[in-house]
C-alpha cells in the first residue's frame, strides 16, 4: 500500500503551525483561514500514519502513547478554535492575537509529543535487530576456529539478522518524520550488505588459513567497520524527531536576548577606537576594565558550559579555548597600554592590531564551542584541532617511542570520533538532502581513513623507528588529511582544493602495476618448479603457500591498479591498490628469504627501492600559493592603501619571492631534464628581479608621489611569473615520477635477476 512519507506531511504541518503564529503580527485574515486549513488537512494525515504505526508495531506502551498524544492534539484544536472565533471579532486586538498564537503554539506542541511516540515505535525495532546481529557478529567469530558446518551456521544466521536489519531499518528511515534522522538511518543501512558480505568472506578466509597474520588484521578490521555501522544504525535510529525548536523559534521571535560576545567584542572595540584616537590613562584604565570584566563574564559562562559537557575531547577544546581566551585578552590589554603610551610608534600600533585580531577570533572559538547550535563553526574547530595533532605526531614520528605513538594513536582515533559526531551535526541541521548526503559520505572516507591511519601508528609502535613503517605511514597520514578536508568542503567550510601535482598518468599506473605483476607471477613460477626438488616436507609447504600468495598479490594489483586508474578519486579503491602493491613487496620477499641464498643481499635491495628518496615540494608549492594570492590581494588594494603600507607590503612580498625562488633553484638542480632544467634555472632569476622591481617601484611612489597602476602592474607581471613558474615546475615533476614508476619494474626486475642466480633449490 502506497503512504506519503510522513516527514512530508509533518513538513508542512509545521509550517502551518508556525505560520499561524506569525500572522497574528502581520497578516490578514485570509492568511490565517488559509493556515487553519492546511493545519487540518496535514494534521488528519499525520494522526493517521501515525495510528498506522501503532498497529503495525503491536507494542501495548507505543498504542498507549500515541492515543494519549492523539487525544492532546483534540484537546489543543479545541482551544485553537475557540482562540480563533474570538480572534475573527476583534482582529486588531493584541491581547486576542496573542491567545491565539499561544494556542497554535499548543497545538505545535502536541503534534510534536504525537510525532516522537510514532517515530519511536518504528526505531525500537530498529534498535533491537541491530544489537541481535552485534552479537551473532562476535559468534561468528568465535566459531572460526570450529568444524566448518558450525562455522558455516554462525555465518548464515548473522547474514539472515543483517538482512532484517536492513529491511526495518529501511522502512524506518522512509516512515520517519525528520528528514534529517530519515537520511542519517538510511545512509548507514545502506552500508550494512556490502560490509556483511566482506565480513563473511574474510572469516572463511581465516577459518581456512588461521595462521595467515594479513588475513587475521584484515578481519579484525572488517569486524571493527561492520560492528561501527550497526552502531550507527542504532544511534540514527535513537534519534527524536523534536520539530519544537522550530515551534519556539517562531513563537519567541521577539525575544532574543543579549550575546555575551557581542558586549565583548564592543568592550574592545571601544578600547581599540579610543587608543587610536588618542586617550588619558584614567580613560584607558577604565575601559581596560571593562574588557576585562566582559570577557571573564563570557568565560564564566564557558565555565558553566563546560561543567555540563561530558565528551572528553569537547571538555579538552573548551578548556583550551579558555585558557586561550584569557591570554587573548592579556596580551591585547597590554599591547593597547603600550600603543597608548606611545601613540606615534606603528610597530606598536601593528602589535595591537594583531592582538586585537587575536582577541576576536578566541571569542568566536569559545562562543562556538559552548553555545548550541553553531554545528559549522564546531566543525571547523574540531577539524582543525585533528589536523595539528595529525601533523603534531608526523613531524616527532621518527623519534617516538613505543608509548608515545600509542598515546598519539588513541588521541587522533578519538578526535576523528568527535570530528565525525560534529560531522553529522552540521547533516542533521541542513535542508539541503544533497548537502547532507555528501557529508555523510565524507564522513564514511574520513572513518575508513582513520582507522588505516591510527592502523599504522599502531604498527609503528611496535617497532619504532622502522623505514619502511614510517614510509607507509607518510602515505596514510597524507591521505587521512586529504579526508579531513573532504569534510569540510562537504559542510561548504572549505573549497575544494585543485591537485597541486598528479603523481601518476592512469595508463602509466595501470602499465607499470601490469609491469611488476607479470614479474612476479614468472618469479612464482619458476619458484614452483624449485619447489618440486625440496625433499624436507615442512620446507616445501612452506614455499608452495609463500608462491600462492604471491600468484594472488600479484594478480590483485592488476585488477586494483585498473579499478584506480578508472576511478582515481575513490578513497576505498586507492586503499585497496595501495594495499595490494604492499602485499606485493611481501609475497616477493617471502620467496626470497624461503629460496635464496643471498636473501640478505636482496632484502637490502628490496628496502632501498622501498626507502627510495621522494623530492617533497608540497612546501615548495604551498609557498607559491601563498604568493600568489597575496600578489593579487596587493593588486586589487593598491590604490586604496597608503605609501608606507604598499613599500612595507612590497617588501613582504619580495622576501617571499626570494625565498621561493631560492627553493625553486634547488629543484632545478635535481632535475634531470636539461630543458627544464634552463626553464626553472631562468625563471627563478627573473622572479627575484620582478620582485626588486617591484619594490623599487613602491619606493618611488612613496618618495615622489608616483603612479599606484605602475606598481600594479609590476606587481601583476610577477604573479604572471610566479605562475609560469608553477606550470613548468609541475610538468618537470610530472615527468620525473613517471620515470620513476617506469624505473620501479627494472628494478623488480633485477631482484629476480639476482635471485635467479642465487637459488638454494
Amino acid at each position: 500500500e502506497s503512504r506519503e512519507k510522513l516527514s512530508d506531511n509533518v513538513s508542512m504541518l509545521i509550517e502551518a503551525v508556525s505560520n499561524l503564529v506569525l500572522c497574528t503580527v502581520t497578516g490578514e485574515r485570509g492568511d490565517i483561514q488559509s493556515n487553519c486549513a492546511a493545519l487540518a488537512e496535514y494534521t488528519q494525515k499525520v494522526v493517521l500514519q501515525a495510528k498506522d504505526i501503532a498497529i503495525e508495531a503491536r507494542n501495548k506502551d507505543t498504542t498507549k502513547d500515541i492515543t494519549r498524544c492523539t487525544n492532546g492534539i483534540t484537546d489543543s484544536i479545541e482551544k485553537l478554535i475557540t482562540s480563533f472565533l474570538s480572534l475573527v471579532t476583534q482582529f486588531s486586538n493584541q491581547e486576542a492575537k496573542k491567545v491565539f498564537a499561544s494556542t497554535a503554539k499548543d497545538v505545535g506542541m502536541a503534534i510534536n509529543e504525537l510525532i516522537i511516540a510514532a517515530d519511536t515505535a518504528a526505531s525500537r525495532k530498529v534498535i533491537e535487530v541491530c544489537n541481535n546481529a552485534k552479537e551473532l557478529q562476535q559468534n561468528v567469530l568465535r566459531n572460526i576456529p570450529a568444524e566448518q558446518h558450525l562455522m558455516m551456521d554462525a555465518a548464515r544466521n548473522f547474514g539472515q539478522t543483517a538482512l532484517q536489519a536492513v529491511t526495518k531499518g529501511s522502512s524506518a528511515a522512509t516512515h520517519s518524520a525528520d528528514p534529517a534522522k530519515s537520511s542519517l538511518l538510511a545512509h548507514s543501512v545502506g552500508q550494512i550488505k556490502e560490509a556483511m558480505k566482506e565480513f563473511i568472506k574474510v572469516a572463511h578466509m581465516v577459518h581456512n588459513e588461521p595462521t595467515n597474520s594479513e588475513n587475521k588484521n584484515e578481519l579484525a578490521a572488517q569486524y571493527k567497520g561492520l560492528n561501527r555501522i550497526f552502531s550507527d544504525v542504532i544511534e540514527a535510529a535513537n534519534i527524536r524527531p523534536d520539530f519544537s525548536s522550530n515551534i519556539n523559534d517562531a513563537f519567541d521571535r521577539f525575544n532574543k536576548m543579549l550575546d555575551l560576545a557581542n558586549a565583548v567584542r564592543q568592550a574592545t572595540n571601544d578600547l581599540y577606537q579610543c587608543v587610536i584616537d588618542g586617550m588619558s590613562v584614567e580613560d584607558f584604565n577604565r575601559m581596560a576594565k571593562s574588557a576585562l570584566q566582559t570577557t571573564m563574564d563570557l568565560i564564566a559562562q564557558a565555565l558553566k558550559a563546560l561543567e555540563a559537557e561530558t565528551d572528553p575531547i569537547r571538555r579538552e577544546q573548551i578548556q583550551n579555548s579558555i585558557n586561550d581566551t584569557k591570554a587573548s585578552i592579556t596580551n591585547f590589554i597590554q599591547a593597547a597600554r603600550a600603543a597608548q603610551a606611545n601613540p606615534n610608534d606603528p610597530a606598536l600600533r601593528k602589535a595591537m592590531d594583531d592582538a586585537k585580531a587575536r582577541n576576536d577570533s578566541e571569542v568566536t572559538k569559545l562562543v562556538a564551542l559552548t553555545s548550541k547550535g553553531m554545528e559549522e563553526e564546531k566543525l571547523f574547530y574540531t577539524c582543525q584541532f585533528l589536523e595539528n595533532v595529525s601533523q603534531e605526531m608526523m613531524a616527532k614520528a621518527a623519534s617516538l617511542g613505543a608509548a608515545d605513538l600509542q598515546y598519539y594513536a588513541d588521541r587522533i582515533g578519538a578526535i576523528t570520533e568527535r570530528v565525525v559526531k560534529d560531522a553529522k551535526a552540521v547533516a542533521m541541521k541542513t535542508n539541503d538532502p544533497q548537502k547532507r548526503e555528501r557529508i555523510l559520505n565524507s564522513i564514511v572516507d574520513l572513518t575508513k581513513a582513520g582507522d588505516r591511519y591510527v592502523g599504522d601508528i599502531k604498527n609503528l609502535s611496535r617497532n619504532p623507528g622502522d623505514p619502511q613503517l614510517l614510509k607507509n605511514l607518510g602515505i596514510t597520514h597524507n591521505m587521512f588529511g586529504k579526508q579531513i578536508h573532504r569534510v569540510l568542503v562537504a559542510a561548504g567550510l572549505e573549497e575544494e582544493k585543485e591537485e597541486q601535482i598528479s603523481c601518476n598518468d592512469d595508463n602509466d599506473m595501470v602499465r607499470a602495476a601490469k609491469e611488476q605483476a607479470r614479474l612476479a607471477l614468472q618469479m612464482a613460477k619458476d619458484a614452483l618448479l624449485m619447489a618440486e626438488q625440496i625433499k624436507d616436507p615442512a620446507k616445501k609447504q612452506q614455499l608452495l603457500e609463500a608462491i600462492e600468495r604471491l600468484k594472488k598479490y600479484a594478480n590483485d594489483v592488476i585488477h586494483y591498479a585498473q579499478l584506480s586508474a578508472e576511478d582515481p578519486n575513490n578513497l576505498d579503491k586507492q586503499i585497496q591498490l595501495d594495499e595490494a602493491q604492499r602485499l606485493l613487496a611481501n609475497g616477493i620477499r617471502d620467496v626470497v628469504m624461503l629460496t635464496s641464498s643471498v636473501a640478505q643481499d636482496l632484502q637490502a635491495l628490496m628496502d632501498d627501492m622501498a626507502d627510495e628518496d621522494e623530492v617533497d615540494i608540497n612546501e615548495l608549492f604551498a609557498l607559491a600559493e601563498r604568493l600568489i594570492r597575496e600578489l593579487k590581494e596587493f593588486v586589487d588594494t593598491v590604490e586604496t592603501t597608503g605609501a608606507k603600507e604598499v613599500v612595507m607590503k612590497a617588501k613582504h612580498l619580495a622576501a617571499l619571492t626570494t625565498q621561493l625562488s631560492g627553493m625553486i633553484r634547488k629543484v632545478s638542480d635535481n632535475t634531470p631534464d636539461p630543458k627544464y632544467k634552463e626553464q626553472l634555472t631562468g625563471l627563478s632569476r627573473f622572479m627575484r628581479d620582478r620582485a626588486t622591481q617591484v619594490k623599487m617601484i613602491a619606493a618611488v611612489k612613496v618618495a615622489c608621489g608616483g603612479d599606484a597602476g605602475q606598481v600594479s602592474s609590476a606587481a601583476d607581471g610577477l604573479r604572471t611569473t610566479v605562475s609560469e613558474s608553477v606550470s613548468v615546475l609541475k610538468a618537470s615533476e610530472l615527468k620525473r615520477r613517471r620515470t620513476r614508476m617506469a624505473g620501479r619494474a627494472e628494478q623488480i626486475r633485477r631482484v629476480i635477476e639476482m635471485w635467479m642466480n642465487s637459488k638454494n633449490y
